[in-house]
């Protein structure tokens, strides 16, 4: 069974590692859960502040 990579439109096959649970290839889902983590940093510091009060 081979997915489409859902950002890159990259045929990829289902090894273990890959997942096959997202349409992501492996480079795309390393760069999205660096994306993700940075979009969430300002967000973990207003809760940190909000703690703080």
């Amino acid at each position: 069974m081979k997915r489409v990579c859902c950002v890159c439109k990259k045929v990829f096959g289902h090894k273990a590692g890959t997942g096959e649970t997202h349409g992501f290839c492996k480079a795309c889902f390393k760069a999205a859960q660096r994306n993700l983590a940075r979009m969430l940093q300002p967000w973990r510091q207003e809760i940190r502040q909000e703690r703080e009060k």
